[in-house]
């Protein structure tokens, strides 16, 4: 009985993790003006930072401040430039960025430091605006 309700708290612990992780079926929107929205980020990282780049195109996506933008419902929405010409990214491409989490707000640039992980996310672009699900 004791090992059957360790085992049962351990099942309710490890789900509480991924709790509000679920799709946008509810109806409310996301602010999407940023420009790149990524998506089911799990709990483990929510209230961290994140920031996403790409090489091939020159992207950086980061908060409206220029810094590493905050981790909230399990979502993330950074503004996406162009890093040579820093015009605001409004292109129709299909992208995988990089992106960083970091347990505090940085800012981007030589000094930011290694992150507390990293994963990846591929997206289509219309118009500069994209969403997709991080892994």
């Amino acid at each position: 009985m004791k090992k059957m309700f360790i085992l049962g708290m351990t099942v309710l612990i490890l789900s509480l993790a991924f709790v509000g992780c679920g799709g946008d079926d509810n109806g409310d929107s996301k602010d999407t003006t940023g420009g790149l929205t990524i998506t089911s980020i799990t709990g483990v990282h929510e209230g961290k930072y994140a920031y996403a780049t790409n090489g091939s195109f020159n992207l950086v996506g980061v908060s409206s401040n220029g810094k590493t933008a905050l981790i909230s419902d399990c979502s993330v929405v950074l503004t996406v430039y162009n890093s040579t010409t820093q015009a605001v990214y409004k292109g129709n491409d299909t992208v995988t960025f990089t992106v960083a989490i970091y347990n505090t707000e940085v800012a981007v640039g030589p000094s930011m430091g290694s992150p507390e992980t990293s994963g990846s996310v591929t997206v289509t672009f219309n118009n500069g605006i994209a969403s997709g699900i991080y892994y």
